[in-house]
């Protein structure tokens, strides 16, 4: 070559090379363009098993696919050799403009390929993302792994794995082979066998074991896994002999088989009856139970049983058994042996019984030492100049030195006897257990005046042969004239009478019946109204000791106008044959004065209201001032009580609808007319009530009714009684219903709000 050849030569190269350079300079200079990512199919789930019927979500994200490749267009879903599907349409979500579209579309099956229909205008744009639910299929028989791919109108093309694998194989049958038995405290294991339908063995199975009490309670629980179908689980330790239930589960499969727990070796003995305490010389039974260190009883073998019973080093008593005296017992059949002990001293007794080889059982015995002494001593309920009187009971007292160790029949013996009707008493009064002293009441008769009585108690402690006794004399006996009563009278004031000075039927009846001497005791006193059911009287009434009178009331009826009532007082004074009586009588008026206030006001605190002003004052009403000790009214502004004393005019002459209350010295019936007015001035009542509580008076017949005016301004009403004819207790506005508010009441009523109490009354026109 010539060397114009080889310049030329030269020169091409170092063209190449400088364009090749160039080149380079620009594509390092230009940016890195980043390629596009490539779509990515999801299927779930990803792992089935054999012949599974599973539906599918099939997720394709990192799409850019047009619309018309979407719209209108076919998708097809192509799954491994084997799958089948007898679906005819799927849910398809489709991410358009960074929306989502939700559609149904329809799908073909043929084999293991799904041929998805999507509608027209399904999607307004390209879509990003598409997801294909509800696809069920039909998974193959045999394991294997795959591909599943879907395919777009536009060619993209994309698959993802999915893996079949064997299906778990069924329990058929759980079977346990052992153990049938074990011994506390020691451990064991649970075997048995899990099989299929078909009986072969069936291996990587997870086996629970559960052991259960009688009650049912699992006490135990393990795991294990087969191996050729075989299991073994534990280890298992129980304490507590007795029957259990072993349960083997898998998978939902269970079978039971029962064990029984046996008692371990014996370890100790136990009592398990033993009195806490026995008389000396009273019989007493133990048991002595035989028992392993769970204390568990142990029933087999035979074990003889040494039986000692001391008082520190004393010995403290005897044992029998079938009879016989014995220093031991033996437990042979069963876990028990019975002995019975008697104890032949007072205090604590250790009681033991040992085995050789075996932790010994002791128990404290109680033996109450018995009284060795007793004395009496004797009380007179009345005594005058040093004697006690005749006709007054005496209070005799015996006393011991201990506390008596059980219950003792002490014999009483009088002399001279009760045959002479001079003295009384009974013949036996019984000491209890734990008490140091017993009481017995002698009676005696006016005859007794100038007689001596000599009384003497006796009885045999336990273990003694000898009775222990005392004795006491007392009198002689004074007579008993001007020291017990021996007359009474009774006498009646209406309180309130007509202009004939017959008492108003339906008002009260003080009674006051007076003896000649005190009382030398409480007396009980029995009223006689003669059977009539329009007065009664109180539940009981005592004369009390130390004084002359008695008062108490009688209440009446409307029933009784027309009547006359005749009443008896009686009792029987001390040492007395005979009751002592009297009589008083009453006549009442032709009939009870109508269109008139009435209030029956008995001692102590009592409520009261008028429903329109009275003819007569507050003062006179209630009988003058000293009737009564204290009078009230309730000030609704300070919400306090206020005393008559600074009661305003109107307020102490009886203020319509106010509640009052009066603390009463004596009983009094409260009558008035109602205060007549000109028929212009003839306006029923109102009481102004404010928040909080007031006492309001009754006004009518009904609660319901007398509160009407102020419904919905008020929450709860309460019945002071003190004196009310209506017998509930409190109401609220929710539950108000037919409770009784008689003419003359006064109830609590709580306000919420202020309101106006308006009258049910009218008062009468002149």
């Amino acid at each position: 070559m010539s060397m114009m050849g080889l310049s030329k030569s030269a020169k091409r190269t170092r063209k190449v090379v400088s364009i090749i350079a160039v080149l380079a300079l620009l594509a390092a200079l230009l940016p890195v363009v980043p390629a596009w990512a490539a779509p990515v199919l999801t299927v779930s789930p990803s792992t089935v098993n054999t012949g599974q019927s599973v539906t599918f979500t099939l997720d394709l994200t990192g799409l850019s696919t047009p619309a018309a490749a979407i719209n209108g267009q076919t998708i097809t879903v192509t799954f491994p050799s084997g799958f089948t599907s007898t679906d005819n349409s799927v849910q398809i979500t489709a991410v358009s403009n960074g929306q989502p579209y939700v559609f149904t579309a329809n799908a073909i099956v043929s084999s293991n390929t799904v041929t998805i229909s999507v509608p027209s205008n399904a999607v307004p744009g390209a879509v990003t993302q598409l997801t294909i639910s509800d696809l069920t299929m039909q998974a193959p028989a045999s394991a294997s792994s795959g591909q599943v791919g879907v395919a777009l109108a536009d060619g993209t093309n994309v698959s993802a794995g999915i893996t079949i694998q064997q299906a778990p194989q069924a329990v058929g049958t759980v079977t346990i082979t052992g153990p049938s038995s074990a011994t506390a405290g020691q451990d064991f294991n649970v075997t048995g066998s899990i099989t299929d339908a078909a009986g072969q063995p069936l291996s990587g199975k997870t086996v629970t074991v559960n052991i259960k009490n009688s009650n049912g309670v699992v006490v135990a629980s393990k795991t294990a896994s087969t191996v050729v179908g075989n299991f073994e689980a534990g280890p298992f330790n129980l304490t507590a002999a007795g029957s259990y239930t072993i349960e083997a589960t898998c998978d939902t499969v269970s079978r039971t088989a029962t064990l029984t727990v046996n008692a371990a070796a014996a370890a100790k003995l136990v009592f398990t009856a033993s009195p806490a305490s026995l008389l000396k010389g009273q019989v007493g039974s133990f048991t002595v139970e035989r028992r392993d260190q769970y204390d568990n009883p142990v029933s087999s073998g035979t074990t003889t049983v040494y039986l000692s019973a001391v008082k520190g080093t004393q010995a403290a008593g005897y044992f029998t058994s079938g009879g016989i005296t014995v220093s031991s017992v033996t437990i042979s059949s069963g876990a028990t042996a019975t002995f019975n002990f008697t104890p032949t001293v007072d205090g604590t007794i250790t009681i033991t019984a040992s085995a050789s080889g075996l932790t010994a059982a002791t128990a404290n015995l109680t033996v109450p030492a018995p009284p060795s002494t007793v004395t009496l001593s004797l009380t007179p309920a009345l005594v005058s100049g040093g004697k006690p009187v005749a006709g007054a009971d005496i209070t005799a007292t015996l006393t011991t030195n201990v506390p008596a160790d059980k219950d003792y029949t002490v014999n009483i013996t009088l002399t001279p006897s009760a045959d002479t009707g001079w003295f009384n008493a009974p013949p036996t009064v019984t000491l209890n257990q734990g008490q140091s002293s017993a009481t017995f009441t002698i009676n005696t008769t006016q005859n007794a005046a100038g007689r001596e009585l000599t009384v003497a108690v006796s009885f045999t402690p336990s273990g003694a042969t000898n009775p222990i006794s005392a004795s006491q004399k007392v009198g002689p006996f004074a007579a008993p004239t001007g020291l017990v009563p021996s007359s009474v009278t009774l006498t009646l004031t209406p309180a309130a009478t007509d202009a004939s000075g017959r008492a108003i039927p339906g008002t009260l009846i003080n009674a006051v019946l007076t003896t000649d001497v005190p009382a030398d005791k409480d007396y009980p006193i029995t009223i006689d109204l003669g059977g009539v059911t329009w007065a009664s009287v109180p539940a009981s009434v005592t004369l009390p000791k130390g004084q002359r009178s008695e008062a108490f009331v009688i209440t009446t009826t409307n029933g009784a106008a027309g009547n006359s009532l005749t009443v008896e007082v009686s009792f029987t004074p001390t040492g007395a044959a005979r009751s002592i009586s009297d009589t008083a009588s009453v006549t009442f008026a032709p009939s009870a004065p109508s269109g008139v206030y009435t209030r029956n006001l008995t001692f102590g605190w009592q409520v009261f209201s008028m429903p329109v002003k009275l003819e007569r004052s507050l003062v006179d009403l209630l009988g003058g001032a000293d009737k009564f000790e204290a009078l009230y009214i309730w000030d609704t502004t300070s919400g306090a009580w206020k005393p008559y004393s600074q009661m305003t005019s109107e307020e102490q002459y009886g203020k319509p609808l106010a509640g009052y209350l009066v603390k009463m010295k004596q009983p009094a019936s409260a009558l008035a007319n109602y205060q007549r007015v000109p028929g212009t001035q003839a306006v029923p009542p109102t009481l102004a009530l404010k928040q909080g509580w007031n006492l309001v008076g009754a006004s009518g017949t009904g609660l319901k009714n007398v509160l009407a005016s102020v419904k919905g301004k008020y929450s709860t009403v309460v019945n002071p009684g003190l004196g009310n004819n209506a017998s509930w207790s409190a109401v609220t506005s929710e539950s108000i219903s037919t409770e009784v508010a008689a003419i003359g009441d006064a109830y609590w009523v709580f306000m919420t709000a202020d309101g106006t109490l308006a009258g049910l009354m009218a008062p009468p026109v002149q």
